[in-house]
């Protein structure tokens, strides 16, 4: 049975042997819960859908504000996106305008202005009061068709980032690794299945919220606890400091996997994660000394770092996973080539029940991974 939270107290609120669907979708199990209107969701994407427009917009024009208007955004590539944003929104309502008095108002507004330049809160400063509330409801409303046109649909992040952008997976988006880290930190091929096992919580995670990455544009604090939310819970190892689990196949963390998910997956989505987590562990050729051919496997768990560094709460997971990136970065590349063939191997084995619910995988001591 899923469990449902409200999203602000992070409790659980699911009564007792009740499986309540969402509903916006009514298709999935609820597993969040509106705390304006008491709407039971299972995903961003329906808590973002115009039948609950009522409670985004508010909440929405609100984040924004206060991030736009008060503290600078918390990185270079939130300030980037943001200016873009802010900068087309302006374009298109000079390109839009009517005859007259309209257009000699964006022209007086404009004199003087680079846009090409100007950083965002000057841009912001030129909109009326109107044009600041229509450029908070598109933001608000990414899949509108206004939206889209001025995002140019491209950059709505709603596409994977390991499946739309194939031409730059490079380090530039992973965590730097502690040298001492790195020189210390051997290969164990066991390790390896741990990685994997949140590969899926990971592409689930990204997948369950249609977005592109948890780093890609603006993010307030609620939504990156719902995606700590729903992640952590698949990869329990990861938050608990005591675990010694160590999985030895693939079948084993299959089973794990998938008995810990709210509901059991479609034969159709485990396939598809399946060739997500394929394609996260795929080496690439590298064409100097500052690459690794593993960067995509680096740079989702760069990403899920992104989530927990700086909290005391997760420093443990922030422990965990810089281990992990220091494993990945000395990973042979056969390695990679070998755990791609397993997976592929137990597909082929599953192809007629890829869904499998069965007892726990077996442990052992994992005394390299702490």
């Amino acid at each position: 049975m899923p469990r449902t939270f409200d999203i602000k107290t992070k409790k659980d609120i699911t009564p007792s042997g009740t499986s309540n669907p969402c509903g916006v979708c009514r298709r999935q199990f609820a597993k969040y819960t509106c705390p304006t209107c008491n709407l039971q969701y299972c995903s961003l994407t329906c808590y973002r859908s115009e039948a609950h427009s009522q409670c985004t917009e508010v909440f929405y024009k609100t984040s924004l504000a206060e991030q736009i208007q008060g503290e600078p955004a918390r990185s270079d590539e939130e300030k980037k996106r943001m200016l873009e944003l802010l900068k087309r929104f302006e374009e298109e309502a000079t390109n839009n305008s009517d005859e007259g008095e309209e257009i000699d108002d964006v022209a007086s507004r404009l004199e003087g202005i680079n846009l090409d330049e100007a950083d965002y809160r000057t841009i912001w400063d030129i909109l009326t009061e109107e044009e600041k509330q229509r450029f908070l409801q598109l933001v608000a409303d990414p899949a509108s068709d206004e939206s889209q046109r001025l995002l140019d649909a491209g950059s709505l992040a709603d596409t994977p980032w390991w499946i739309s952008d194939v031409t730059s997976r490079t380090t530039r988006a992973t965590r730097a690794i502690p040298e001492g880290l790195l020189k210390t930190t051997q290969f164990n091929p066991m390790l390896l299945y741990n990685v994997f096992h949140v590969s899926l919580s990971y592409a689930y995670t990204i997948r369950t919220f249609g977005i592109s990455a948890f780093n890609s544009g603006i993010q307030v604090q609620d939504e990156v606890d719902l995606f700590r939310n729903l992640l952590l819970p698949l990869s329990p190892f990861l938050t608990d400091r005591k675990s010694t689990l160590i999985f030895t196949s693939v079948d084993g963390v299959m089973v794990d996997w998938t008995s810990r998910l709210p509901e059991p997956p479609t034969p159709e989505f485990v396939r598809v994660l399946l060739t997500d987590a394929q394609t996260l562990f795929r080496s690439h050729p590298v064409v100097d000394s500052t690459e690794n051919p593993h960067s995509s496997c680096m740079r989702f768990i760069s990403d899920i770092l992104g989530l927990v560094e700086g909290s005391k709460k997760y420093a443990h997971i922030t422990h965990k996973l810089t281990f992990y990136l220091a494993l990945i970065s000395n990973l042979p590349t056969r390695a990679s080539r070998d755990l791609i063939e397993a997976i592929r191997a137990w597909e082929t084995k599953n192809q007629d029940h890829l869904v499998v619910l069965e007892p726990p995988v077996h442990k052992k001591p994992l005394v390299e991974e702490l």
